[in-house]
């Protein structure tokens, strides 16, 4: 399963990549740097679903 993961979304298995995807199974973000958590979570925060989420919670 982990190789079928690194070839479908094109990861190198001894390198560093960071991988978001949304609730959808689809890429919505990715980065070969590490990222602060607190961006992180801004890149999530702006993601439509999110958004919508947050709208319900007020």
């Amino acid at each position: 399963m982990r190789e079928d993961l690194l070839k479908k979304f094109e990861v190198e298995a001894d390198g560093y990549t960071l991988l978001l995807l949304g609730k959808d199974g689809l890429e919505k973000y990715r980065n070969r740097t590490a990222v602060p958590l607190e961006e992180v979570f801004k890149i999530i925060d702006q993601m439509p679903m999110r958004r919508q989420e947050m709208r319900k919670q007020d």
